[in-house]
């Protein structure tokens, strides 16, 4: 393939991939809630929106449902589907975010009766940035990167501190090839990406 045909080409899959990305600003994904056929998603929002201390009315949300393939068993912790909450306004999906961020150890049965599975809070990805996500996280395992996270739609990668305390610099992952980025870098050369130095 020619390479301004492919490079046109990548260009465009990750303007289409930051364009959806855009579209789940509002959304939250909750892991680990049990599944019930006889469910009110919307009583269990409000209700782990009450225990992580954030008022949340009907009127902030504007959709709660399960995401994924029906389970056969549904009941079985492996199987259950993730719980995607669509808020009116992206501050109330943030305020809830960095709430369950502070209260970490909030588990189902904090929720509903039950069994008891710890809660993980995310921000809702595209399925692109859901696999370069897991691959980010592998690479940060690997090689020595202690932060791995996202933010506002975008994967963020850090390494631990240096000895005298200061704050390496954070690195905005885009693609596969910021990670190769990553790995042929020497560790004396921090401009090596298009990522920005937060210092967060």
């Amino acid at each position: 393939m020619c390479i301004n045909l492919k490079t046109t080409i990548i260009s465009l899959q990750e303007t289409i991939n930051s364009h959806e990305q855009h579209q789940l600003r509002n959304e939250l994904e909750i892991v680990g809630i049990p599944e019930n056929s006889n469910e009110n998603l919307m009583h269990i929002l409000l209700t782990t929106s009450k225990k992580l201390g954030v008022e949340l009315q009907d009127t902030d949300i504007d959709q709660v449902i399960r995401v994924g393939l029906r389970q056969s068993a549904p009941s079985s912790s492996s199987t259950t589907r993730p719980v995607v909450a669509k808020f009116t306004h992206k501050n109330k999906r943030d305020e809830l975010l960095a709430a369950a961020g502070t209260r970490r150890g909030l588990t189902s049965k904090d929720i509903i009766s039950g069994t008891s599975s710890t809660l993980y809070f995310n921000e809702r990805l595209t399925k692109t940035n859901r696999q370069l996500f897991g691959e980010a996280r592998r690479f940060a395992k690997e090689h020595i990167y202690k932060f791995c996270w996202v933010r506002n739609g975008n994967i963020l990668i850090r390494k631990a501190p240096n000895g005298d305390g200061k704050k390496n610099p954070v690195y905005t992952i885009r693609s596969k090839d910021d990670l190769d980025r990553l790995f042929r870098a020497s560790t004396t050369c921090p401009e090596i990406t298009n990522a920005t130095a937060d210092h967060v």
